[in-house]
């Protein structure tokens, strides 16, 4: 059975004394002071300034920081004192609490859903506590896109090279598109806003208890709303750094965001088994171009570290794909061949099949396609070699029409309709 959600008697109060809302910014903090206030900055001066007449509340859920991330929350750090806002015309809410256990992106996320179910909020934004780039004025445009459109998502995009944010663009993105019928470019960024609505159901429907403790919150919400009925929109922002508001090191991110999509596979509703291609959403202005970027990823190790593991997993990964498939990722001359688009999604699909099949626990299966991914992203940026920014982000289009194309199997493997 799933455990209740316990609020700590404190955060009960200060949620009585904020009273009703209509905007909750949400902050998932974790010894964050060395970045926090330029965000707080951000949020207060739309409070304060464009936001005057909504009732607002900023609350950070902290997994027990040890620096003054807190002090700096609530407004009682020394240096508050000189930070601009401090003083509004009305009162300014500023709660931040601690919750049990440690640092955990998955309690941070239901703590933040349940406050604003408690205060009543018609919107929820979330913020990366290290955000250096946020402005007021986005906070502001997340809000009245959902207090005053209607919307129930409003999610980022931003301008990205082709070879930039590569886990979005050669997994997160293309099988979130194929899984959910809609074409959401930016799947695991903050910030984003979401109704209250949403949050509700977020925060009842969610099975936490099964969540991996490093969930990519983000994802968890976009794809909940992806797969509902759910109204979602995108709005263009200035170029964020990819997955900012993940921690830790990029084995220990990457096993946070796979579990997290292995689960959310295993939950798609019924609604969506038949789905057929997928449909763009729309964007509240214009949309962003590609951009130039330089690649920030060393290739030559990705393909060493693929080689020693392939070695290695090779039982492993026996127990998860298909002996045509293995034969593939062990037998190949000519470098991985997960860089081969329809050898790739295969690979990728047939993870998500011993998740439904409960082969192993979802930690160890994603673990397991870690290598596999380094292998691919070695392979996709060799392959971009000698083009252009339009003939490389065709090869994104090309990969995601392929995740596309192989979802009936998928589907028909774990018993859904095909087409």
């Amino acid at each position: 059975m799933q455990r209740p959600l316990v609020v700590s008697d404190a955060l009960l109060e200060d949620l009585i004394a904020a009273g009703q809302a209509d905007i909750v910014v949400g902050i998932a903090t974790f010894n964050d002071a060395g970045t926090l206030e330029h965000v707080l900055d951000a949020v207060l001066e739309a409070f304060t300034t464009t936001l005057l007449r909504e009732r607002t509340v900023l609350v950070a859920a902290d997994g027990g920081s040890g620096d003054s991330t807190l002090e700096l929350v609530r407004g009682t750090a020394p240096s508050d004192a000189a930070r601009p806002f401090r003083h509004p015309l009305r009162t300014v809410h500023r709660i931040g609490q601690p919750y049990p256990g440690g640092p955990s992106a998955r309690s941070g996320l239901r703590l933040l859903l349940a406050a604003t179910e408690l205060l009543g909020a018609r919107s929820l934004i979330l913020v990366d506590p290290a955000d250096q780039r946020l402005r007021a004025d986005e906070v502001t445009a997340l809000a009245r896109a959902t207090l005053h459109e209607g919307l129930d998502l409003v999610s980022p995009v931003f301008p990205r090279a082709p070879s930039g944010g590569l886990l979005v663009t050669q997994l997160v993105r293309p099988l979130v598109r194929a899984l959910c019928g809609r074409r959401l470019q930016e799947p695991l960024a903050l910030p984003l806003a979401c109704s209250g609505r949403l949050a509700v159901d977020l925060g009842r429907r969610s099975p936490w208890a099964r969540l991996p403790d490093a969930l990519a919150g983000e994802l968890w919400l976009t794809t909940q709303a992806l797969a509902g009925d759910w109204r979602a929109a995108q709005l263009p922002l200035p170029p964020r750094q990819p997955g900012g508001s993940h921690r830790g090191t990029l084995p220990e991110v990457f096993v946070g965001i796979v579990s997290t999509l292995l689960e959310r596979a295993a939950g798609l509703p019924a609604a969506l088994e038949a789905i057929a291609g997928s449909r763009e959403l729309p964007v509240l202005g214009s949309a962003p171009g590609p951009i130039e970027e330089s690649v920030q990823v060393d290739v030559a190790a990705a393909e060493a570290s693929f080689r020693a593991a392939r070695e290695q997993l090779q039982p492993l990964w026996a127990q998860i794909l298909s002996p045509d498939v293995l034969a593939s990722l062990l037998d190949h001359p000519d470098g991985p061949a997960v860089g081969e688009d329809p050898i790739w999604v295969r690979t990728v699909y047939q993870f998500l099949l011993a998740r439904e099949r409960a082969a192993m626990p979802p930690i160890q299966l994603a673990r397991a396609l870690f290598p596999l991914y380094e292998g691919r992203v070695a392979a996709f940026l060799r392959s971009l070699d000698g083009l252009g920014t339009a003939a490389a982000g065709e090869r994104l289009e090309v990969l995601a029409l392929e995740f596309e194309r192989q979802r009936s199997s998928w589907r028909s493997a774990i018993g859904g309709p095909s087409r």
